[in-house]
């Protein structure tokens, strides 16, 4: 079973050296939803997000990446003049368990990009924040892991800010 740790202190211990040393990748974001996972607490509102990641050909340069496992590591909130607010950390670490998929060597023409269906992130929402009624701006923190062969890659990736609509609750 992976498992998750909402400590954020552990994540440079577990991962490989070469994870930590190279620049976050910025991506695009398209067809975020955003639905209530859990209505039923009092103080918190949680919503499950889905979203597909668009790498450009430019990204691409020295980089293994591939479709799966993308892991969500912290959500910042958009809060207006003050700028952003990290809403969540987390990290991760693989018991045995992780399927990786293939690393690909990514678009290979200028205008193509390369696309990380279906990631799944999440968000938690105090029920008395009257700001988020309707709609947030967020950005999402991920590290999609791959393998080729016997070495794996892991990348950091951050989404561009993604204006996500709230569902009614």
């Amino acid at each position: 079973m992976t498992t998750r740790l909402t400590a954020c202190l552990l994540a440079g211990l577990l991962l490989p050296p070469h994870v930590t040393d190279r620049p976050v990748l910025t991506v695009a974001v398209r067809n975020a939803t955003a639905t209530v996972a859990d209505a039923n607490d009092s103080e918190f509102l949680f919503l499950d997000v889905q979203f597909d990641a668009v790498l450009r050909h430019a990204d691409f340069v020295d980089r293994h990446i591939g479709p799966e496992p993308v892991f969500l590591t912290r959500v910042d909130r958009f809060r207006g003049p003050e700028g952003w607010e990290v809403m969540s950390r987390s990290s991760w670490y693989d018991t045995g368990d992780v399927k990786y998929g293939a690393c690909t060597p990514g678009p290979a023409r200028v205008g193509e990009t390369f696309v990380l269906p279906n990631v799944k992130a999440n968000a938690v929402l105090k029920r008395n924040d009257r700001d988020a009624h309707s709609h947030l701006v967020l950005r999402f923190h991920l590290e999609a892991a791959c393998k080729e062969g016997d070495k794996m890659f892991v990348e950091r990736l951050v989404t561009e800010p993604v204006d996500l609509k709230v569902p009614k609750w």
